[in-house]
Order: structure tokens, then C-alpha cells, then sequence
């Protein structure tokens, strides 16, 4: 339903933000189960709890920090 006082710009706007969000989140999550093998049980509840918790924070934070590094990365 259109909200007459809201351009549909804004509604467009806003969904797609929350996709985006969606995604990041989403990949967060594949990233994070995907490399289970490597963390602790507990770690792995944390980071789902802060993932699913925070999304945008949460998944910016293991992408960028939580994520263990693969061993081929200073050879490049």
C-alpha cells in the first residue's frame, strides 16, 4: 500500500537499503558456518548471536575482523 505523504523514491529507497542489509547479514552467516571448523563452539554462538543481533555491525565486524585468515594471504 502507497503512503500518499511518502514519495515512492523513499519507499524504494528504503527497501533496497534493507536487501542490502539482508545480503551482507546473509553472507555474514554462509562466511561464518562455512569456516565453523576453525572457532570454538562458543565463538561460533557469539558471532551468530551478534550477526543476527546487529546485522550491519555484527556482519561488518566478522568480514572484516572475525574471519580467520587463510593461510595464503601474504603470499601475494
Amino acid at each position: 500500500m502507497l503512503n500518499p505523504l511518502l514519495p515512492a523514491g523513499f519507499s524504494l529507497a528504503w527497501s533496497i537499503t534493507v536487501a542490502a542489509i539482508a545480503i551482507c547479514a546473509f553472507t555474514a552467516l554462509v562466511s561464518l558456518f562455512r569456516g565453523r571448523d576453525h572457532l570454538r563452539p562458543l565463538a561460533l554462538a557469539v558471532w551468530t548471536v551478534a550477526i543476527a543481533a546487529f546485522p550491519v555491525l555484527g556482519a561488518a565486524a566478522w568480514l572484516f575482523v572475525g574471519r580467520p585468515q587463510s593461510k595464503n594471504a601474504g603470499d601475494a
